[in-house]
């Protein structure tokens, strides 16, 4: 299991972090041994694609209202910098692996 999650630094300043599990995953909880992937984080976005390409912010694999499918593709969008400057970066990443849903 693969988490990404906003927290803070020891001076209280926005950061995105990175926690890896190995299988079986215990409950997620933050720790501030997880090493930061980016400082000075404005704002984080993750959208889910389908496999007909419609976009959702949340999704459950183990759930029958996804019908126990995965995602085909995941984008990111991410704003970093301060008051007076920021930028955004976006990206697409589909997955080479995925389940389709199931149909009854």
């Amino acid at each position: 299991e693969i988490v990404y999650y906003a927290d803070t630094d020891r001076q209280g300043n926005p950061v995105l972090r990175r926690s890896d599990n190995l299988y079986p995953c215990p409950d997620f909880e933050s720790k501030t041994t997880d090493p930061i992937i980016c400082e000075r984080i404005k704002s984080f976005q993750v959208t889910y694609y389908d496999d007909e390409g419609d976009e959702t912010r949340y999704w459950n694999s183990d759930s029958d209202e996804y019908e126990y499918a995965t995602p085909v593709a995941v984008g990111i969008k991410i704003e970093i910098g301060d008051d007076k400057r920021s930028q955004v970066f976006r990206t697409k990443i589909f997955l080479a692996v995925n389940r389709k849903p199931e149909k009854g």
